[in-house]
């Protein structure tokens, strides 16, 4: 089959001459000579500067009328000084066979505080301080180093005492904790104080 289709083309445009390019110098160019830079601007006098407005001098800080401060203070030291000679100082060990030279060895194995509860020598601590030890001492206030007893404890409140051996004349010499007149009437919120060994430091506040 043959198929039959107008020839398509496209009007031929006359070309454009440009025009003559213009003739060329017959002296070379010659450039102007690079101006100069332009000054810089100068910095002003400092001693023309005009000061700052002045600042306004710090309040001066009250100061206190003794060493001891208010009398927020004043009772906290008179708490510490009472109550930190009944600070002490528990110290549990386990003794533990070697499984190689079936050898039992004493280890340390647990620190913490404590205080005097009494005039007979009882000192009471937590619970989880003494847990699993065999051997007990205590560091007093002066810096002693009394052996002492389990007595007892109860883990669900974390809580034990311990009973130093000391004869009885010298655990009466001992410092106890003074507790306050009437417990029941302390209430939440009240401020309290915190006497300890955290770490070995003792008698932190």
């Amino acid at each position: 089959m043959i198929i039959l289709a107008p020839a398509c083309w496209e009007e031929q445009q006359p070309p454009r001459h440009l025009g003559k390019p213009a003739p060329l110098p017959d002296q070379p160019l010659t450039l102007p000579p690079p101006s100069e830079d332009p000054p810089l601007a100068e910095a002003p006098d400092p001693t023309l500067v005009p000061d700052a407005a002045p600042k306004a001098a710090p309040a001066p800080v009250p100061a206190l009328s003794d060493g001891a401060g208010i009398e927020d203070e004043r009772n906290t030291i008179a708490v510490f000084q009472t109550a930190a000679p009944a600070t002490v100082f528990v110290t549990q060990s386990q003794l533990v066979r070697n499984r190689f030279t079936l050898r039992v060895d004493e280890i340390p194995a647990g620190t913490g505080s404590g205080f005097i509860w009494d005039d007979q020598g009882h000192v009471v601590t937590n619970f989880h301080v003494v847990a699993g030890g065999d051997h007990f001492s205590i560091t007093l206030w002066d810096g002693r180093t009394v052996p002492a007893t389990l007595v007892g404890g109860d883990p669900q409140r974390d809580i034990a005492v311990l009973a130093l051996q000391l004869p009885a004349e010298e655990a009466g010499k001992l410092t106890s904790v003074t507790l306050p007149p009437a417990p029941s009437g302390l209430m939440v919120g009240q401020k309290t104080l915190a006497i300890g060994n955290p770490f070995g430091l003792d008698h932190t506040l």
